[in-house]
């Protein structure tokens, strides 16, 4: 080896020691940076029989698993729709509360029932008759809250469908943009690590939505495909369209018979389970509009039309012969000219009565036709056939129930959102697991400080090595030009 050789080598080490500390800086500084990779430096040892002997810096390579990155990727997909699901069914067995407790419709019911009996006791009572009034109100009222906190969360979830699909179009507009800026980098010989990270960025934020997977093509960009084989990136993004139903959501509104709510590109495609888009919080927000709230409405209003039914047959059978005919306690309030059924239970209310020693409160104990009269103050036997109204069995013909009375038809419906909620919160749970396990591989292969500090103090080595290498290379100059 010359002496030149011996000082071309050692001045390829100083720069290659210079070029891993800036890399190590650039890892410690974005040690906590989201989308960061780690770096490491491709150094190979030059061709002595082609030049001077050292090293030389390949490139800088972001240190990622690409396969772990994406089964990550998959679980934030399966998180968001588990999530969406149970938050939608945990409003909804909020709103029916606890058995029980104040506020509960199974308990507004026990409060009901135990009206009517307090005033079949006393059926001279005005204040009971108030009470059962009050009561009956109160029942028919929380109902119909229910009916539209139902319609609300429909609402909502078609808001967040446009904005969430407005979402993944702009992200996929942004890793388009992000490709063309990397292929022009790595076309004039620049090596994009930082771009490449704002892309990673770009596609994790996405990946709840739907679930997503990553091809890098020659170049430097990227194509994204969905799990069931939808192209929502391959030289251009494509183009997520969704139907809105219009706000406020009324109770039946669906789509016409034949259209489809979600297209790509312009064509039609199915949104449900199995669908291109399906396996993230898009396909839930589908599910929480289309299906599970729709659902839990036609409940409801099977649950009214019960109502009214039971107590239109007891004014039908009242044992009081003076007692025209009439709807019975519970009516619907404004009758639609199509079907009856649909949105029921936000029109249940009450007959009209004036409690009070100077109303009509004592239609209950006697009759609710128009021509009746006060009658006999200790007659109970009206209150007693309201009573048994609400305590008589019926099948409500959904879900396959057996006949019960109707506080019990009540519980069977809260109780079966709480266990929707309960297999949303199992599948929560497990796709959380997933997620927190494959984060901590992830993590793996993330920046460790102490590490970077170790590689820091060989590179340091490596600098001082190199640099006396230099000074005695320049003494021997020195010497031989003395000579």
């Amino acid at each position: 080896m010359t002496l030149g050789s011996a000082i071309n080598s050692a001045l390829s080490g100083l720069s290659m020691a210079s070029r891993s500390t800036l890399t190590i800086a650039s890892n410690v500084a974005n040690a906590t940076t989201d989308g960061y990779a780690r770096r490491e430096l491709e150094i190979v040892s030059r061709d002595s029989t082609r030049g001077s002997p050292g090293v030389r810096v390949v490139t800088e390579n972001r240190i990622l698993d690409a396969g772990l990155l994406g089964e990550r990727r998959r679980t934030d997909a399966a998180m968001a729709e588990a999530s969406t699901r149970a938050d939608a069914l945990f409003r909804l067995e909020s709103a029916f509360g606890v058995p029980g407790e104040p506020g509960a419709l199974v308990t507004r019911v026990g409060q009901f029932e135990a009206a009517l009996i307090e005033a079949a006791s006393r059926p001279d009572s005005l204040s009971r008759l108030d009470t059962v009034l009050r009561e009956a109100q109160g029942l028919a009222g929380d109902i119909a809250s229910l009916g539209r906190l139902v319609q609300d969360g429909r609402t909502a979830a078609d808001a967040e469908l446009e904005a969430e699909v407005a979402r993944l179009n702009a992200g996929l507009a942004e890793v388009h943009r992000l490709n063309s800026l990397i292929q022009r980098e790595i076309a004039t010989g620049q090596v994009p690590n930082g771009l490449k990270d704002q892309r990673q960025r770009v596609i994790d934020e996405l990946a709840d939505l739907v679930p997503l997977r990553e091809v890098e093509r020659p170049g430097g960009r990227v194509v994204l495909f969905t799990d069931n084989g939808g192209i929502l990136l391959d030289g251009k993004p494509a183009l997520i369209e969704v139907t809105s139903l219009g706000r406020p959501l009324e109770p039946g509104t669906v789509l016409p018979s034949g259209d489809s709510a979600l297209l790509i590109n312009g064509v039609p495609i199915p949104e449900g389970p199995g669908g291109i888009l399906s396996g993230g919080r898009i396909e839930a927000l589908f599910s929480v509009r289309d299906k599970l709230l729709p659902d839990a409405q036609n409940r409801l209003d099977t649950l009214a039309a019960d109502l009214i039914s039971r107590f239109s047959e007891a004014e039908q059978n009242s044992p009081v012969p003076q007692a025209p005919a009439s709807g019975g306690l519970f009516i619907d309030t404004n009758p639609p000219a199509t079907d009856p059924m649909v949105g029921l239970s936000q029109r249940l209310g009450v007959v009209a009565l004036q409690p009070g020693a100077n109303g009509d409160v004592w239609r209950l104990r006697t009759g609710l036709g128009e021509l009746v009269d006060p009658g006999f103050p200790g007659d109970g036997r009206g209150i007693d056939a309201l009573a048994t109204a609400l305590q008589s069995f019926t099948n409500l013909g959904i879900g396959g129930g057996a006949a019960r009375d109707f506080s019990a038809h009540v519980a069977d419906l809260a109780s079966g959102i709480g266990r929707s909620r309960d297999g949303a919160e199992v599948q929560l749970a497990s796709a959380s697991a997933r997620n927190t396990a494959l984060r901590e591989s992830e993590a793996g292969f993330g920046v460790d400080t102490d590490a970077e500090m170790q590689r820091l103090l060989v590179i340091e080595r490596l600098y001082a090595a190199n640099a006396r290498v230099l000074t005695a290379a320049d003494e021997m100059m020195q010497r031989l030009l003395a000579i």
